[in-house]
């Protein structure tokens, strides 16, 4: 069993040292240096002027007519309590809230700067070059209608046209006279036949007429 053991152990080696504690003394020193290097580090940055911090600037959001509306409403307490939510009340809240978002009492933003008016411009002594103002001849169909006839016409349209010689109102997009390429565009947006105020108002405008033209669907 011993010469098992000896093929594993080589009796040149020599055998591994045993750690050696530091002494007492070198511990000493070694804690001393480390502290003496912190205590450096703490005067020189006592010394060194601090940089100054970065500063933020703060964001200023501007007020919206709903906050403007609520500020009106905490600064004026009887607002909505004593007779609920009056005319009064109503006018002197959006005129709060206009006044602070620049609006004259027309609605229309008020301007930083006065504008000069434009000097009058005399027409009559300006050479206009001559342009064509009437692009509307009424078609054959038309033209074969009778007073009761286009009177009829008016009526199931619901349309009253007046004016020196008014023209009468169309039928569908065809009287008119456009050209093929307007045509085919209004073809393409759906739009089969003219409302009653187009089928009143469009001859006129063609013609070079001033038109002043009231509906539901707009004036």
């Amino acid at each position: 069993m011993a010469d098992t053991d000896d093929k594993w152990f080589d009796d040149d080696e020599p055998p591994c040292a045993a750690p050696t504690a530091k002494s007492h003394g070198e511990v000493d020193d070694s804690l001393d240096a480390f502290m003496a290097g912190i205590d450096k580090e703490v005067t020189k940055q006592a010394v060194e002027p601090k940089k100054p911090k970065p500063q933020v600037e703060a964001l200023t959001e501007e007020p919206d007519a709903a906050d403007l509306f609520y500020k009106y409403r905490e600064t004026h307490t009887n607002y909505g309590r004593a007779f609920g939510n009056s005319d009064e009340d109503v006018y002197a809240a959006a005129k709060a809230v206009d006044d602070a978002q620049g609006y004259g009492s027309d609605g229309r933003p008020k301007r930083k700067k006065a504008i000069d008016a434009l000097p009058p411009v005399d027409h009559s002594k300006v050479a206009y070059k001559p342009f064509e103002r009437c692009f509307y001849e009424e078609g054959p169909e038309l033209s074969t209608w009778g007073p009761e006839q286009r009177k009829a016409h008016h009526k199931a349209l619901g349309v009253s046209i007046t004016g020196y010689m008014p023209f009468t109102a169309v039928a569908n997009w065809g009287h008119l006279g456009l050209t093929p390429e307007l045509m085919e565009a209004i073809a393409k947006q759906g739009f089969t036949t003219p409302t009653a105020i187009q089928c009143a108002s469009c001859p006129c405008i063609l013609g070079g007429r001033d038109v002043l033209a009231l509906a539901q669907t707009g004036s």
